[in-house]
């Protein structure tokens, strides 16, 4: 392959990261509108900003069953480079809508703070919205459960499916009833 994505400078992802020129959302399957598509990106940017850390959603159309969709996400990753710094910190989102598959796939040291059931709590949450046909809630989700983890390993402190669980009607009567009783 000898497109122009495969440079081996590794400043060029800062470059066209500094320069507005990099793409966060990658859209093959045509499912954003273009505010969408903006809301996203920005969302995605702002983590860039804030924490120095890569995350990209990729919606593509069927793969194929011959190829495991998690390892197609983590070498879409490779190929486009996505990763922040000398470790690659970063995340992909990876959704095929057809086959409604959806996982999310990390890179660098970050992928020991996210342990398995950190990742199932998220990928749980963001299915509740992909279920109810909204999977820019679902992106949202999951970007916001991102957000949380990557506050607590900012403050020292280790991720936890607990920190994932988003408000479910469940959980905010039973805060609710606990206040009450304080």
């Amino acid at each position: 392959d000898t497109s122009a994505t495969s440079s081996t400078d590794e400043n060029d992802a800062d470059e066209t990261t500094d320069g507005g020129e990099f793409t966060w959302v990658y859209d093959a399957y045509g499912l954003l509108s273009d505010e969408q598509y903006t809301e996203l990106e920005d969302e995605l940017a702002e983590i860039y900003d804030e924490y120095k850390y890569d995350v990209v959603l990729a919606i593509s159309p069927d793969i194929g069953e011959e190829h495991d969709y998690r390892q197609y996400a983590a070498t879409f990753m490779q190929t486009n480079e996505i990763g922040y710094g000398d470790t690659h910190e970063g995340m992909c989102i990876f959704h095929q809508p057809d086959t409604r598959n959806i996982t999310i796939v990390f890179r660098g040291d970050t992928q020991k703070d996210f342990s398995t059931s950190v990742q199932d709590e998220m990928l749980d949450n963001c299915k509740v919205y992909l279920k109810a046909d909204d999977p820019v809630g679902g992106y949202q989700s999951l970007i916001r459960n991102l957000r949380s983890g990557l506050d607590r390993i900012s403050e020292g402190r280790k991720v936890r499916p607990l920190d994932m669980q988003e408000g479910s009607f469940a959980g905010i009567f039973l805060s609710d009833l606990f206040l009450c009783f304080l």
